[in-house]
């Protein structure tokens, strides 16, 4: 464009001419082409703009490597940036070993498969442990009737010993002998032998009571039967056969009253427990029938007429059935 005062050459957009400093002014076209190359300057600018922003997001998002950091390949991942994710070449795979302990008696076994590289454990099984497998038992040493014995056993894979005690042998006892006679009022012992191991086995016998005595002569104190009987009044037959039975031929001593005397040879002695007194005809206890009295023997019977308290000691006969007292023979007897 020329300045139309003095022709000189003038850039678009001047407002004053350079030469003669006139000012310039545009025509409507000459406007319009500016507006529109302004329009192109912009758009231009705009899309260098967004080209550029966008160029600085991919940088941002992407991250591009602008120098890898390499890592070495592992088992399971190759060689790989470790900013950007990049890899090369493959894996190196997993470098197996195989690791196994056998089991024992008392602990588990196992069967292992590790990498080497890694350390990674591959897979892995336990065995179960075996337990001890013994022998029979062996007797090492006996049992006596003093002492216990032993015997053992042993494990087949790893000579593992075990111990049982066996109890002592019981006594083989003879049979109980009498080494000391029990008494009236004093124990007695018996004692008996181990054939085995000859150990003494004692006990007590306990003390005789006087009725358990066949050499002692019972009375009311001492023969608990013997006082019962003495005090019951008109006993039954059964009571009187009873304590015959049982102390046939034991010799026995109480207080009484003679009731009547028969002056014949053999001569007879019929006589009554009660002890009240003379001529008192209350009386209790069974009656008494002496048999047999040798009167050369006895002469003091010859004193035992009616109505005479005595202490007398007789031995018991067996029961004359339906005479309903009790026959006995003389002893001894003295007036009180």
């Amino acid at each position: 464009m020329k300045c139309k005062k003095c022709g000189s050459e003038v850039n678009d957009g001047d407002k004053f001419c350079q030469h003669c400093g006139k000012l310039i002014k545009k025509s409507k076209s000459t406007q319009d082409n500016s507006t529109k190359t302004n329009l192109k300057i912009k758009i231009v600018l705009i899309a260098i703009a967004s080209l550029v922003l966008l160029t600085i997001g991919i940088l941002i998002v992407f991250r591009p490597c602008l120098r890898h950091d390499w890592h070495e390949a592992t088992c399971t991942e190759p060689v790989t940036c470790s900013k950007c994710g990049r890899t090369k070449g493959i894996a190196l795979g997993h470098n197996n070993t195989l690791t196994t302990k056998k089991p024992t008696c008392t602990n588990d076994g196992f069967r292992i498969v590790k990498c080497t590289r890694c350390n990674k454990i591959i897979e892995k099984e336990i065995i179960d442990k075996l337990g001890h497998e013994y022998t029979e038992w062996e007797e090492i040493k006996k049992a006596t009737c003093k002492e216990d014995g032993l015997k053992e056993r042993k494990c087949k894979n790893c000579n593992n010993v075990v111990t049982e005690r066996i109890k002592k042998l019981k006594h083989k006892y003879s049979d109980w002998s009498v080494t000391i006679k029990p008494q009236v009022g004093v124990k007695g012992e018996e004692s008996r032998t181990c054939s085995v191991c000859g150990h003494v086995d004692k006990r007590e016998m306990p003390a005789l009571a006087a009725q358990d005595d066949p050499n002692a002569v019972l009375n009311s104190s001492n023969c608990k039967e013997l006082n019962e009987l003495l005090n019951t009044a008109y006993p039954s037959e059964e009571i009187l056969r009873n304590f015959c039975k049982k102390f046939n031929g034991r010799t026995i001593t109480f207080p009484c009253t003679v009731m009547y005397t028969e002056q014949t040879n053999p001569k007879s002695l019929l006589i009554w427990t009660n002890d009240h007194g003379v001529n008192d005809m209350d009386y209790v206890g069974p009656q008494f029938a002496v048999k047999d009295i040798n009167l050369n023997a006895h002469p003091e019977v010859n004193s035992f007429n009616a109505w005479k308290k005595i202490n007398i000691s007789v031995k018991i006969l067996p029961y004359v059935e339906g005479a309903n007292m009790l026959t006995v023979a003389y002893v001894s007897g003295a007036l009180r």
